[in-house]
């Protein structure tokens, strides 16, 4: 009985419509095997604990005195994307010196610092998005966003001596006016000598609010990609963070959550200005 049943079987399987069933039915097994090996590694590493550490005051970031409540905002959007995706984490702080030493000795999965996307970065670590960007912007008094970069190549815009702003922005055709200090700067941007300055967002933000009263204006959203993110070495269980976290930052922006984060601790969304545009300059 079931020798004849092998026979035809056999005789099946050696036609065409058996081969091409043959083949599919070997996609669907290869197919079904990897979603079963991909859903145990998923509920593996949402079991693990990731420990992530980051500088106390996320040094070489100037966060212009409000590093508690930067501090607090990012451990709370931290913990919350966390519990929305399901994942656990635990932040540790340590100083910045030695981050990267202790991440390449494998005492944390993952480190928080100020970096940009280099290339260079990317072939040996695994980047998320950046949870707040730190790019430079444009301060002004009399100009107003929406702002063209043709418009900006016809004006003259004051920047750090020797920053690397200067560097990035050079080929543009931009017209750069060199300072040595922000206070110089500022007094010639108020003698109508220049027409805006490029410092880093949170200074900006801090000149523009507290110090001006309002006389100045940003006009752009940071123009860099530099900002805040989590760096781990590349293997399985860290792209599952480095993945997890994307998705859920995504939603925290996309809800309200976010912004609702950074109103508690009294914090600014450099990337939601008021009809102000990115000139896609990345270093």
């Amino acid at each position: 009985m079931f020798e004849g049943l092998i026979d035809k079987l056999k005789i099946f399987f050696s036609t065409k419509t058996g081969k091409i069933s043959t083949l599919f039915l070997l996609i669907f097994l290869g197919l079904y095997f990897n979603f079963c090996e991909t859903k145990i590694k998923k509920n593996s590493f949402s079991k693990k604990v990731f420990l992530i550490a980051h500088d106390p005051i996320f040094y070489p970031l100037n966060l212009m005195g409000r590093d508690k409540s930067f501090v607090a905002f990012a451990s709370d959007l931290f913990y919350e994307i966390a519990r929305k995706q399901n994942i656990r984490i635990q932040l540790i702080s340590i100083p910045q010196n030695a981050l990267f030493e202790k991440l390449e000795r494998g005492d944390y999965d993952a480190i928080v610092t100020l970096i940009s996307p280099l290339a260079s970065y990317r072939q040996k670590y695994l980047l998320s998005s950046s949870f707040y960007e730190v790019g430079p912007v444009l301060v002004s008094k009399n100009l107003k966003s929406p702002i063209s970069l043709e418009e900006i190549k016809t004006k003259v815009i004051g920047v750090r001596r020797n920053s690397l702003d200067a560097f990035y922005f050079e080929p543009l055709g931009i017209l750069m006016q060199p300072y040595d200090t922000l206070t110089i700067a500022f007094d010639d941007l108020e003698r109508g000598r220049i027409d805006a300055i490029m410092i880093p967002y949170l200074q900006a933000n801090t000149y523009s609010q507290l110090f001006s009263s309002g006389k100045y204006n940003i006009i752009t959203t940071p123009l860099t990609d530099e900002g805040l993110r989590i760096v781990a070495p590349k293997n399985e269980s860290n792209q599952f963070l480095i993945t997890e976290f994307n998705k859920g930052l995504k939603e925290a922006k996309a809800s309200g959550i976010y912004d609702a984060l950074l109103k508690k601790w009294g914090l600014s969304n450099p990337i939601t200005l008021e009809e102000s545009i990115n000139l896609d300059v990345v270093p």
